[in-house]
C-alpha cells in the first residue's frame, strides 16, 4: 500500500466524504491501537505528520472524557495497520453485492419493556420514556408521568417484575433510590418497599447497578443483594455490572466503584449460597467470572463492560460467537451459521448500538469476509462464494 492510498483516505476524511464503512475502518483501528499501543516502524515523515494531525481530529474519547491522542510509535503503527486494513477493505467492498444478499435491514433496539404487577397484570411501558420510578406509594415514569391510573396501582408491599425483550432496554429507580439500567433480554424482580435486613432483587440477564447506601431504623447499614441463578452479589453502596444470561457460559460481575462480595449459588434451589464463607471480595476495575462452579477474578476492561450502557458495542479481542449472541439480543434476531465458521476469530473495535444491523455486519466483515442474508427475524451467515 503506497502513499497514494493513504492520501486518498485522508483527503476523503478532510472533505467529510468518507463512507460509513471507511470511517468504521479508520475509527475502529484507531480505538484498538490507542488501547493496545503496539509499536512498528515508519519511514515516511510526511505520513507520520498527517497521522498525528488526524489523531487530533478523530472524535474518540476515553471514559474519563479526555481525547485520545496518538504519538510517536503509536501513530507509526496506525499507518501500518491502516494500510493493511484498507488493503483488506477494498476487495471486501467490491464484492459486497455478490457476497451479501440483503432483502431488508433491521433497526437497532430501543426503549422497550413490560412491567408485570403482583396480580399478573402486564403493562407495556412507553417507548417514549427511559425509565420507571418507585417513589413512596406511587409508581411513575422518571419524568413523573403516571404509568397507570392511581386506582389500578398495586404498591402496598408487593413485588414487581420488569422485563426487557430482545431489542429492548429500560431504566428503573428502586424504592431506596438505587438505579438500574437493564440491557436487552433481561428480567429483574423487585419489591415495592425494602423491608427487613436486606434489599433483595432477582436478576436474569444483564444490568448495571448504581446502589445508594441504605440504613434501617437503628441506623444499621442494610446490604443490597442481587440474586441470579448461580450467584449472589452483596453490596452496601457501589456501582457494578452483572451479566447472567442463561445462554452464556459465564456469569460475570464487574465492579466499577466501591466494593462487592460474590457468592456462588446452587441454581436448582432457592436456598442460601453454596459458599458459606465470606465470599469473594472484588476491587474496583476487576471482574469475577463464574464458570462450572469455579470462580476466578481478573482485571476488567471497563470500557468494554460499560459500552452497552453508554450506547456502544465495545469489543476487545472478543470471540465472534459471543458478539453474535449480543447481536441476537439487541436486534431481536436469530443468527444461523455453521458452528466452526468463527473458530478462533476475534474482533476489536467500537460500534454504536444506534447503527442498523446491516451497518454492524459491514464493520464485522472487515475481520472476516462472509455472506449474509436477512429474512424476517433470521440472519443467515455463510462463507463467501
Amino acid at each position: 500500500m503506497d502513499n497514494k492510498a493513504f492520501n486518498d483516505l485522508f483527503r476523503k476524511y478532510e472533505d467529510s466524504s468518507l463512507s460509513e464503512a471507511e470511517r468504521a475502518v479508520l475509527e475502529n483501528w484507531y480505538i484498538w491501537l490507542a488501547k493496545e499501543s503496539p509499536e512498528g516502524p515508519l519511514s515516511e515523515n510526511e505520513l507520520l505528520g498527517r497521522l498525528l494531525s488526524l489523531s487530533h481530529k478523530l472524535p474518540i474519547t476515553r471514559s474519563h472524557g479526555m481525547r485520545v491522542m496518538l504519538y510517536g510509535a503509536i501513530a507509526a503503527s496506525l499507518a501500518i495497520v491502516l494500510a493493511f486494513a484498507l488493503y483488506l477493505y477494498r476487495p471486501i467492498v467490491s464484492s459486497k453485492k455478490a457476497d451479501s444478499e440483503v432483502r431488508h435491514d433491521i433497526n437497532h433496539g430501543s426503549n422497550k419493556a413490560v412491567l408485570t404487577l403482583a396480580d399478573g397484570t402486564k403493562v407495556d411501558l412507553s417507548p417514549e420514556k427511559e425509565g420507571v420510578l418507585m417513589k413512596g406509594d406511587e409508581l411513575t415514569y422518571e419524568d413523573g408521568t403516571p404509568i397507570m391510573p392511581a386506582a389500578e396501582q398495586q404498591t402496598a408491599d408487593v413485588w414487581y417484575t420488569m422485563t426487557t425483550p430482545n431489542g429492548g432496554q429500560y431504566q428503573l429507580t428502586l424504592p431506596d433510590g438505587s438505579k438500574v439500567w437493564l440491557n436487552a433480554g433481561t428480567t429483574i424482580t423487585y419489591p415495592s418497599v425494602f423491608n427487613g435486613e436486606s434489599r433483595l432483587v432477582e436478576l436474569q440477564g444483564e444490568a448495571y447497578f448504581s446502589v445508594k447506601p441504605g440504613v434501617n431504623k437503628n441506623r444499621k447499614r442494610i446490604p443490597f443483594i442481587v440474586r441470579s441463578a448461580k450467584q449472589e452479589v452483596s453490596v452496601l453502596g457501589t456501582e457494578f455490572n452483572v451479566a447472567s444470561y442463561a445462554n452464556e457460559r459465564n456469569c460475570t460481575t464487574t465492579l466499577v466503584d466501591g466494593s462487592v462480595k460474590v457468592k456462588m449459588r446452587d441454581p436448582s434451589t432457592t436456598d442460601s449460597p453454596l459458599d458459606k464463607g465470606e465470599g469473594t471480595l472484588l476491587k474496583p476495575g476487576t471482574s469475577s467470572i463464574l464458570h462450572n462452579r469455579q470462580l476466578r477474578v481478573e482485571n476488567a476492561n471497563l470500557d468494554a463492560v460499560m459500552g452497552w450502557k453508554n450506547g456502544d458495542f465495545v469489543f476487545v479481542n472478543e470471540d465472534i460467537n459471543s458478539i453474535m449472541r449480543k447481536v441476537e439480543r439487541w436486534y431481536d434476531v436469530q443468527v444461523m451459521c455453521k458452528d466452526n465458521m468463527w473458530k478462533g476469530l476475534t474482533f476489536s473495535g467500537q460500534i454504536s448500538r444506534k447503527k442498523s444491523l446491516t451497518e454492524v455486519l459491514e464493520v464485522l466483515q472487515l475481520s472476516k469476509n462472509f455472506r449474509y442474508e436477512i429474512k424476517d427475524k433470521t440472519l443467515f451467515i455463510s462463507a463467501p462464494l
